[in-house]
């Protein structure tokens, strides 16, 4: 497997296909094999009704390697307070 330089792009949803609220990016992570990255989104307004798509994408015109999506909601059985 051919390690690549990606960046981290994550975007938050109001609803499951809603229009998008914020989106934040980190800079090049580099050659990795995973990623340990804390992002913080401020000033939402239902968070019950969130959806965070985070996709890391090659550092190439258009070329992206996975998109996957994570539901927030599920983040209180994940990460609980």
């Amino acid at each position: 497997m051919t390690v690549q330089y990606v960046y981290v792009k994550v975007a938050a949803y109001q609803g499951l296909q809603g229009k998008q609220l914020k989106i934040k990016r980190t800079d090049v992570l580099g050659p990795v094999k995973y990623f340990n990255e804390s992002f913080t989104f401020s000033k939402i307004r239902d968070p019950s009704d969130m959806h965070v798509r985070i996709t890391l994408i090659q550092q190439s015109f258009f070329a992206f390697m996975s998109n996957m999506e994570i539901d927030i909601t599920a983040w209180p059985a994940i990460c609980p307070n």
